[in-house]
């Protein structure tokens, strides 16, 4: 028993001969795994490339879509707000089917609404919110400027088409955000 020991010469010999095998089977499965890829480029890249792109871009959709709507929000407020200020009662956009009175206030509690949807859904709380307010926005424009009897203005159709286009983004950017697991919180 004193041949078989760690030292021996039959120990060494016969891990030497399972320590090449192994060797040339990696050897192997790496040129199989290298040739489908570019030069210089190894599997842990390609990995990362492939998983990393979508990801990055369904973040910057979804803080597109944040952005979006909060600015859109304190825009109406804002909008809403002057006019109440102002008393007269004459606010008139005519994309939307409201008018005086009830327009600036359908738009103040609309755009609180979005803003508390906003917050909501950067929160993670009741994220659902945040889709079916970016939907509502998106409907709302495409109908008012495109499906109703709407009159442009000289160089107004781009502007409406870049809000309409910034909607759909900002919608699929909520989409994005439903489906984004919620991080665990740190107490």
């Amino acid at each position: 028993m004193a041949g078989l020991g760690r030292d021996s010469p039959v120990c060494c010999t016969r891990w030497r001969q399972v320590h090449e095998n192994t060797q040339s089977l990696d050897a192997g499965r790496l040129s199989i795994a290298h040739q489908g890829l570019s030069q210089g480029q190894t599997t842990s890249e390609t990995k990362i490339d492939r998983i990393a792109v979508p990801m990055i871009l369904k973040a910057i959709m979804r803080y597109f879509a944040y952005l979006f709507h909060a600015l859109l929000a304190l825009f109406l407020i804002a909008v809403s707000g002057l006019a109440m200020a102002s008393g007269g009662g004459d606010l008139r956009l005519k994309m939307l089917p409201w008018e005086g009175d009830t327009l600036e206030r359908v738009l103040l509690v609309g755009a609180i609404v979005g803003l508390v949807t906003v917050v909501l859904a950067m929160r993670g709380v009741l994220r659902i919110l945040f889709l079916i307010w970016s939907f509502l926005v998106f409907v709302m424009l495409v109908k008012g400027y495109i499906f109703s009897g709407y009159k442009f203005q000289p160089n107004e159709f781009r502007t409406a088409l870049y809000l309409i286009i910034a909607s759909l983004i900002a919608l699929f950017g909520a989409w994005f955000q439903l489906q984004r697991t919620r991080r665990p919180r740190k107490f």
